[in-house]
């Protein structure tokens, strides 16, 4: 699992830091106005999903921290981040690097029995029944519990849709020839059910390692509007609608080009965190929403939380 993280990172394009400016400037603001506690000198930081770390200023970040967790499956990546970003050394101390598979999947087994199962040609009906059964034993990572209550703020970088069916799909592509694309298919869906589970689990692990009065800081790749998705034209009345805190359209574009796992873990939050604000008010916590310029084809509708413990 760790190759195809390794092998979805490495493909990222080198004009990417500059293209993003935007979106990491916005996240970059609402880390320092929103989610940093206020008059407390000594705070540590942990970021999920760090990867290649293109929406992450870290000598930003840095300046307000006196340790910087990041954490990824793939450490490779974020190591080539701090050279490409010149995190200077007396900075460069403060970080430790976590290599860790916060789904709790490869600690239950789930890639090397996979993967196996594929090769030996298992019926469909085997595999869809190992993962339901995967799903259903499956438990929070333990990883960091020696850790919990140390932060002042947990953030996810927009981890949720990486999650579970990527690694699936590309290990179907390698291995799963002998399966119809409707068998595909249907253990996609199986994967759905076991994505519920892997995000419940993630969130908690996220909330048992936030201090009192610090805060969850979790953004999301909410729906996708590109080219490819042939939805490319909705993009000005998205813009106008950001622009105009149109909520509705916002939500209806949400609902027809959403992101499985996005829409998951935005579905939890809402059920953990009923109240939100949509401004960068005094509230405690605060949903807000832009756009993400990925790429030149392709966009998505980001969904940003601030949620205070």
């Amino acid at each position: 699992m760790n190759s195809i993280y390794n092998k979805f990172n490495s493909s990222r394009n080198f004009s990417r830091w500059y293209d993003w400016k935007a979106h990491r400037d916005q996240l970059t603001k609402i880390f320092k106005e929103r989610a940093l506690l206020k008059n407390k000198p000594s705070q540590n930081i942990i970021i999920f999903g760090a990867g290649n770390c293109d929406d992450i200023d870290l000598n930003c970040w840095l300046e307000n921290v006196d340790e910087l967790y990041l954490v990824d499956l793939d450490i490779s990546s974020v190591k080539d981040a701090l050279i490409r970003q010149k995190v200077d050394e007396s900075k460069s101390l403060k970080i430790k690097l976590l290599n860790i598979d916060v789904s709790g999947l490869t600690k239950a087994g789930f890639p090397k029995k996979f993967e196996a199962m594929l090769v030996d040609e298992m019926p469909r009906k085997k595999i869809v029944s190992y993962i339901r059964k995967v799903a259903n034993d499956l438990k929070p990572i333990d990883d960091l519990s020696d850790l919990y209550g140390s932060f002042s703020v947990v953030a996810s970088s927009a981890m949720h849709t990486q999650l579970v069916i990527p690694y699936m799909l590309k290990t179907l592509d390698l291995l799963g020839d002998y399966l119809s694309p409707k068998e595909k298919k249907s253990l996609i869906d199986e994967a759905k059910y076991l994505i519920y589970k892997v995000i419940e689990n993630y969130h908690q692990v996220l909330i048992n390692l936030v201090e009192k009065d610090g805060a969850l800081f979790i953004w999301l790749d909410a729906a996708e509007v590109s080219l490819e998705l042939g939805n490319i034209g909705v993009l000005p009345d998205l813009e106008k609608a950001i622009r105009t805190s149109d909520l509705p359209y916002i939500q209806t574009i949400h609902q027809k080009f959403c992101i499985f796992g996005a829409t998951v873990g935005t579905k939890d939050l809402f059920n953990r965190f009923p109240t939100f604000s949509h401004e960068l008010d005094g509230s405690k916590n605060h949903w807000l929403y832009w756009l993400w310029p990925y790429d030149e084809l392709k966009y998505y509708l980001l969904y940003c939380f601030v949620i205070r413990m």
